[in-house]
């Protein structure tokens, strides 16, 4: 699979919240748990989600489902 063809989901059932992240043409964009769209660079997306991988943690998940196109 290649970066474009998923969506990667950073969830916290704990602390409610749920933020996405996709790329396209455009580059990296983030969603925010309001549905607010974001672009951001592919060193931001990791740094989301390098932390979340090394937390050994049943409330915090990470998510990648392929794109629906």
């Amino acid at each position: 699979m290649k970066n474009d063809e998923v969506i990667v989901h950073l969830e916290s059932k704990k602390a409610g919240w749920r933020q996405s992240f996709y790329k396209d043409a455009g580059g990296w964009h983030e969603i925010s748990s309001r549905g607010n769209v974001f672009s951001c660079t592919a060193e931001q997306v990791l740094n989301h989600l390098l932390p979340a991988l090394s937390i050994k943690s049943e409330q915090l998940k990470v998510i990648v489902e392929k794109k629906d196109e």
